[in-house]
């Protein structure tokens, strides 16, 4: 076995607290796998905006108890730098997968050894709940444990600051320079308080519970644009993909009057194996089967879907005499972003998107007299064009994948909110005589077609980000100039800050990413093409967006081709 890397596993095995972990390093090396040894200590995860993500593994390249223990001594130390910090605390939740709950505990014995409060949730919940009781409490600043819709190995940790947003930067990288000097020493020797510690240095300890969870409950009915304030005949079937959703969710359901809501009882339990799906993830093939089933089973009216952290939704309706559809993140997005706005109370209301996401929601903004803002990808990005527009008041934001804010309770993607919302939009339709899949028919005819596809390639291994990296840069250098009769007319690189257009070329304005956007145009119709890696799974992804006249099969069909061309000019 390479010495080298045997030196760094004994380093890390000197101050790894976690027997567990320690058990699984030395049983590596007892089998001289040295491939397992250096996929876990090749580098670290790295700490950003979205905070840490990666697989629930012992050594610096995962999710583990000493990556924890960095992790927070490092927020600790930027927390600090704000006198006021220590009193204000952090908040700390979890989800229910693997390990998260001990996670959670840890990151508290760190915070509190620091003289910080915390305010820990006592049970696992949604990612919103969180988000939420960090702008109750006034803390400084908010944990969450979770991956998300990550495959049932992987784990994270997502930092929100005191606006009440996901960090940016520069604190991200205060942070990730932190942890870095930390993990210079050994994790073990970073203090810890025990949970019954208490004195002066330790930071005050206070569960969160029921109680405030129903007062999250009561905010999001109150932040609802419409309700129906009476009982509702709609039959919705629920899906919490064996996430923490389903107790949050089907209570506040049944709170603003629908009485008829059918939770698939196989996926309502939260476990973090995630036993009847392959991934999940609403959004992957196979996910919602069983939701389809019990909505046949019981002639549902539409079947919404959270991720484990029930900060995102999906939502499949019936098509009559012809099944059931799954909608688009897009497509769901218009709808919710018509409901917000039709309601609106405000003078000057704001919408926001990112830039992956339809530019559908821009023109339903200005039939509206709404603000439209189109910002980078994650919702850092949109909450913070919220922030730095206070003269405006923010009434809905969304990303394609399946991430919604409705109104301002919470800065960030709501899946709790976004059900209701949905739930609420269907009855103020029944009661018009319509459907919600008629009302996205009428947008499309309104505001011009609209369709929406993505190609998504997944990478594994050590080199994984580096082949990612690659492959959105062979389209940088060699763009296609022409996809059938649609020529290039814009190519737009957010990672140089350039533009280029007719022959021309100038700057972009805004943050930096590893982003392509390229437009296309054969004068009636457009397309737009966006290329980058994926900031929190091994994947590059390429968006499409088809504008024009016609049908939906007539825009189903174009986009079809039109991504075959994609594919084929860039073998």
């Amino acid at each position: 076995m390479d010495a080298a890397l045997l030196q760094r596993v004994e380093r890390w095995l000197d101050g790894d607290p976690d027997v567990h972990d320690r058990a699984e390093l030395r049983a590596l090396i007892q089998a001289a796998d040295e491939a397992a040894l250096r996929a876990r200590f090749s580098g670290r995860l790295s700490f950003g905006t979205a905070g840490l993500r990666g697989p629930i593994q012992a050594g610096p390249r995962g999710m583990n108890t000493a990556v924890i223990r960095q992790s927070t001594a490092g927020l600790a130390e930027v927390l600090l730098q704000d006198p006021d910090a220590a009193e204000r605390g952090v908040v700390v939740g979890f989800d229910a997968r693997h390990r998260s709950e001990a996670f959670a505990v840890e990151a508290t014995a760190v915070l509190r050894a620091q003289g910080i409060r915390v305010f820990l949730w006592d049970r696992c919940l949604p990612t919103p709940a969180t988000a939420w009781a960090l702008r109750d409490r006034g803390a400084a600043a908010a944990i969450q444990i979770t991956a998300s819709h990550n495959p049932p190995g992987d784990n994270g940790y997502k930092v929100y600051w005191s606006h009440g947003a996901q960090i940016i930067p520069p604190v991200d990288g205060a942070i990730a320079d932190a942890i870095d000097r930390i993990a210079q020493g050994l994790a073990s020797a970073i203090p810890c308080a025990l949970p019954e510690a208490s004195g002066p240095g330790v930071g005050r300890l206070e569960l969160l519970c029921q109680v405030d969870l129903d007062r999250y409950q009561r905010a999001v009915i109150d932040g609802c644009p419409w309700w129906p304030g009476q009982a509702s005949p709609l039959r919705v079937v629920y899906t919490a993909l064996h996430g923490v959703g389903q107790g949050s969710v089907c209570s506040l359901l049944s709170t603003a009057g629908f009485d008829s809501v059918f939770p698939v009882a196989a996926q309502g339990r939260p476990d973090g194996q995630f036993p009847t799906v392959a991934f999940p993830n609403p959004e992957e093939d196979g996910a919602l089967d069983l939701a389809l089933v019990e909505a046949e089973r019981v002639r549902g009216d539409l079947v919404i879907a959270n991720d484990p952290d029930a900060d995102r939704l999906a939502l499949v309706l019936p098509v009559p005499g012809a099944g059931w559809r799954a909608l688009t993140g897009n497509e769901l997005g218009s709808l919710l972003g018509d409901f917000c706005l039709r309601h609106h109370e405000e003078d000057r209301p704001l919408v926001v998107a990112s830039i992956v996401s339809s530019e559908m929601l821009g023109q339903q903004a200005a039939a509206f007299g709404a603000e439209f803002v189109q910002v980078l990808t994650g919702f850092k990005w949109i909450a913070e064009a919220a922030r730095s527009r206070p003269e405006r008041q923010f009434v809905f934001g969304f990303e394609e994948a399946l991430g919604y804010c409705v109104g301002d309770l919470v800065a960030d993607k709501d899946g709790v909110s976004a059900a209701l919302a949905i739930c609420c939009m269907a009855e103020e339709l029944r009661q018009r005589g319509t459907t919600l899949l008629e009302h996205l028919e009428t947008l499309q005819t309104t505001y011009g077609r609209h369709r929406s596809d993505q190609l998504v390639s997944r990478f594994d291994g050590v080199g994984a980000s580096d082949a990612m990296i690659a492959q959105v840069d062979r389209v940088r250098q060699n763009p296609p100039a022409q996809l059938g009769t649609f020529i290039l007319q814009q190519r737009d690189d957010h990672q140089t800050g350039k533009r280029w257009r007719a022959g021309q070329e100038v700057r972009l304005t805004g943050p930096s990413a590893n982003l392509l956007c390229l437009r296309y145009s054969d004068g009636n119709e457009a397309l737009r093409v966006l290329v980058r890696p994926s900031g929190t799974e091994p994947k590059v992804k390429t968006y499409f967006e088809w504008r024009g006249e016609g049908d939906g099969a007539f825009a189903e069909a174009r986009l079809s081709d039109l991504i075959k061309a994609w594919k084929e000019a860039l073998e």
